[in-house]
C-alpha cells in the first residue's frame, strides 16, 4: 500500500491528510451509482511511500484526516486509528473511508 502525508497551513492553522491506497488500484477508475473514485487523475495524491502497517502506524499518530481507499488499506489503518471496513462506501467494488478526528 502507499501512504502520503499532506500537509497545508490554513488561516494560521496547519491541516494534515493521510491519503491512503492499495498498491493495485493506482491508476485505476471505479464507477457505480453515479459515484466515481478517479484513481487514475488523482494517483499523485495517494501515491507517496510505500508503507508497511507499522510505518502507517507512524504517519497516522495524531492525524486528524485520513483518505483511505482498498480493503488492506483499511484493514491496517483499523489497527491504529478507529476505522471499519463496514463503515466504508463501495464504489465500483472499491472500499473508500474518510475518517476525522474531531
Amino acid at each position: 500500500m502507499y501512504a502520503k502525508l499532506h500537509e497545508k497551513d490554513y488561516k494560521g492553522f496547519k491541516r494534515r491528510v493521510v491519503a491512503v491506497c492499495d498498491a493495485k488500484l493506482l491508476g485505476k477508475i471505479f464507477e457505480s451509482n453515479g459515484h466515481v473514485l478517479d484513481l487514475k487523475a488523482y494517483r499523485s495524491f495517494y501515491e507517496g511511500e510505500r508503507v508497511t502497517v507499522t510505518r502507517l502506524g507512524e504517519m497516522l499518530e495524531g492525524i486528524e484526516n485520513v483518505n483511505l481507499i482498498g480493503e488492506k488499506s483499511i484493514e491496517a489503518a483499523s489497527k491504529h486509528i478507529k476505522v471499519s471496513l463496514e463503515k466504508a462506501r463501495i464504489i465500483g467494488g472499491v472500499p473508500h473511508l474518510q475518517y476525522y478526528k474531531l
